[in-house]
């Protein structure tokens, strides 16, 4: 059994928040091991808590059909996850602690992943990395945190709500290709070095 695969066997027992008491399974994360990309979202929802998989409720199939269509591979190039592995009840914001006490959790995955591009997924989850910032200046800017790229996009569970941002998300994760390429030397040592692209134009 992988180091990852035990950390996965942990998260399914833990007992550490409230969050377990209501949901039926923890759900981890799935993808290759060895994946260059991660995609952060915040939490699983009432499909994700059934299926015990991230991203296959309506939002999820969504980001699916985006990141297809964006030239993305979910399948077999991105490992999913989410800041909380347990599902909110009746899907509200993850409190607070409930966070605290799931982030070592993701800290995990992404030391054992290793990622070169963490596309955080929404408000929540970018709060993580980028946490004075907002999703809709910030979305399609990625940044170096701690050596690693971090991409926001909006949620599509947003998009759901305002079709007008599907194009956003799509223009947005079709940067990830030329993400994979870029060196740290490359783009100076400042805290953050924006990266821009030359084909982005801001929405």
């Amino acid at each position: 059994m992988t180091s990852l695969e035990l950390l996965h066997r942990e998260i399914a027992g833990c007992r550490l928040c409230v969050l377990r008491q209501r949901c039926r399974q923890p759900v981890p994360g799935t993808g290759p091991p060895s994946a260059r990309i991660m995609m952060v979202g915040e939490g699983p929802g009432e499909e994700e808590d059934k299926r015990g998989a991230p991203f296959v409720g309506p939002s999820g199939r969504l980001l699916r059909q985006l990141s297809q269509e964006a030239g993305l591979d979910i399948e077999h190039e991105v490992f999913l996850t989410n800041i909380v592995k347990c599902r909110p009840p009746n899907n509200r914001d993850p409190a607070p602690e409930e966070v605290r006490t799931c982030l070592p959790y993701l800290d995990r995955q992404i030391a054992l992943i290793n990622p070169k591009v963490i596309v955080a997924i929404g408000r929540h989850a970018m709060m993580q990395f980028l946490p004075d910032e907002g999703i809709l200046k910030v979305h399609g800017r990625p940044r170096w945190v701690n050596g690693r790229i971090i991409l926001p996009i909006i949620h599509p569970a947003g998009a759901m709500r305002n079709p007008e941002w599907k194009p956003a998300i799509r223009q947005d994760l079709r940067l990830i290709p030329r993400l994979l390429t870029i060196t740290r030397t490359s783009q100076g040592e400042g805290r953050f070095s924006i990266i821009k692209h030359k084909e982005h134009k801001e929405q």
